[in-house]
């Protein structure tokens, strides 16, 4: 087999053992009730227009609720996921429990005080909950497949493989912005990027206006991740013979970083240095610029999510069940402030702490920095 199809066709399998569980039911009576699991109804065409839209208040009249687990419960009772199978036990200091009993989450983001995701099941959500802890609040409902999440002062933006919506932080009609799909966000003060394997590019959208342009396209599906610094983006084209690569934010010349990278994944930068990780267990930098490409870590466990937070790199190893942490400006070994998940996947962070989804055991956890 040529290689670069082999490429191809193992990262295509990676990425959908990743979203394998996406079609998850939420039990009506929680981890540990016995009313069995609720229906799920199929994919709607985005264009249809007929997804429901529950208020900041609580849900809407969908009698299917999410029942999670408050961050304050002591109960020691084991959690439970879809179809009342135990979970596995996490570890890790200061490690806290958000939310459970989640239908697949996979995307996250936050804002000064919340924490949004998506359940990316076939009857999917747009979630919210108090980073104080609190019972989630279903905001957004009957959505196929939701992965990709964003917030900004105004917008809520979902995306799934057929479609990228917004609504109103303060409520209100939901808006769709483009009928390609979305695999991943970024975000800047004007612009949404994203990450789409229907017209295997990068599409910029005006959070002005809704308008999508298309930055990149022809790229070879499945892409990976993406992020933005200030007037350049940059994302992983997992398939495409493995390759890292940027693009001004207006459009204009697409730059290959890296090539024959093993799987690229999650992906961050600082302005200096672009940092990504390979899903064979290898976690790597480079000049934004060019240059010599460096492994900060090896061995890991297929990570996936990368975040940057000054200094240090933290990422979900999605197939070893743990997230981990490196500071690069000292090139320590890497640490593991989690163990014992269910499929980490995206990661974020604030100021005080790490926050991830964890698509196998549906939860919603984080833990001190």
């Amino acid at each position: 087999m040529n290689s670069s199809i082999h490429v191809a066709a193992l990262a295509g399998t990676l990425l959908l053992s990743a979203m394998a569980s996406c079609g998850g039911k939420v039990n009506p009576d929680g981890p540990d009730g016995d009313a069995g699991s609720s229906e799920t109804t199929s994919s709607r065409p985005p264009s249809s227009k007929s997804s429901k839209s529950a208020g900041w208040g609580g849900r809407n009249d969908d009698p299917r609720p999410f029942v999670v687990t408050d961050e304050d419960d002591d109960s020691s009772d084991v959690p439970k996921k879809d179809g009342g199978a135990a979970a596995t036990v996490p570890t890790g200091v200061g490690l806290v429990i958000m939310a459970s009993g989640q239908a697949s989450p996979y995307g996250i983001t936050l804002d000064a005080s919340n924490v949004y995701w998506t359940n990316c099941a076939s009857d999917g959500s747009v979630m919210r909950m108090s980073k104080t802890g609190g019972k989630p609040v279903a905001l957004v409902t009957s959505q196929a497949n939701p992965r990709p999440v964003a917030v900004d002062a105004t917008w809520l933006y979902w995306g799934n493989g057929t479609m990228i919506a917004r609504q109103p932080l303060a409520g209100g009609a939901i808006e769709y912005l483009d009928f390609n799909g979305a695999s991943d966000f970024a975000s800047d003060a004007d612009y949404l990027y994203t990450t789409t394997n229907l017209t295997d590019g990068i599409t910029r959208i005006s959070k002005a206006s809704g308008t999508p342009k298309v930055l990149a396209a022809g790229l070879v599906a499945p892409l990976g991740a993406i992020t933005v610094h200030e007037t350049t983006v940059y994302w992983t084209a997992s398939a495409d013979t493995g390759k890292v690569m940027s693009s001004p934010i207006g459009g204009g010349v697409l730059r290959t970083l890296a090539t024959s990278e093993s799987i690229p994944m999650g992906i961050a930068t600082d302005g200096t240095n672009v940092y990504w990780v390979n899903h064979d267990g290898a976690v790597r930098t480079m000049p934004n610029a060019g240059g010599e490409i460096r492994t900060l870590a090896s061995k890991q466990g297929g990570p996936l999510g990368l975040v940057l937070d000054g200094t240090v790199l933290y990422w979900t190893n999605f197939d070893s069940g743990s997230v981990m942490k490196l500071d690069v400006a000292t090139a320590g070994p890497p640490k593991a402030i989690a163990t014992g998940l269910d499929k980490p996947a995206k990661i974020v962070v604030d100021g005080t702490s790490v926050y991830w989804t964890e698509l196998g055991g549906g939860r919603i956890m984080k833990a001190p920095k």
